[in-house]
């Protein structure tokens, strides 16, 4: 690069070549922080994304899960929990009562994940009743192989 410089003509005094070196820096500087800046928002939309998911789940699946655990409807509640799995960066979720595991579906990860609990408590008789929680987990393999 430097070569092709020194051969143009009016190029030869340092003025010039320290010009185009600082121009060609100034917008390689340019170019590099807005794509970081890109990167992060879309970074940051992603996240937002999976977040608004979880929150679906809750305002969306809580109450029918919950209504078919307490009828232990089994059938009902697999096809409810697959149909969550579907839902976009969601890779497991289990009904939990303590220590056991009720229900599961979809492969557990451990790693670059966000993991949210939601309580599963039915009204009766002016009473709330626990009958475990709900347990999902999302996966940011999407989010994070863009980096």
């Amino acid at each position: 690069m430097i070569e092709f410089i020194k051969k143009m003509p009016g190029l030869r005094s340092g003025i010039g070549r320290k010009l185009i070196v600082y121009i060609l820096l100034f917008s390689s500087m340019i170019t590099f922080i807005g794509t970081g800046l890109q990167l992060y928002l879309d970074y940051k939309k992603d996240i937002r994304s999976i977040h608004n998911t979880l929150k679906q789940i809750e305002s969306s699946y809580l109450y029918s899960i919950t209504n078919s655990l307490w009828v232990t409807d089994d059938e009902f509640l697999r096809i409810q929990l697959e149909g969550i799995l579907r839902l976009p960066d969601v890779q497991f979720i289990a009904i939990r009562k303590g220590k056991d595991v009720l229900q599961a579906v979809g492969t557990p990860q451990f790693k670059n994940t966000i993991e949210r609990t939601l309580p599963l408590v039915y009204p009766y008789n002016g009473r709330a009743i626990d009958l475990g929680e709900l347990h999902v987990v999302t996966s940011l393999n999407g989010v994070c192989s863009t980096f």
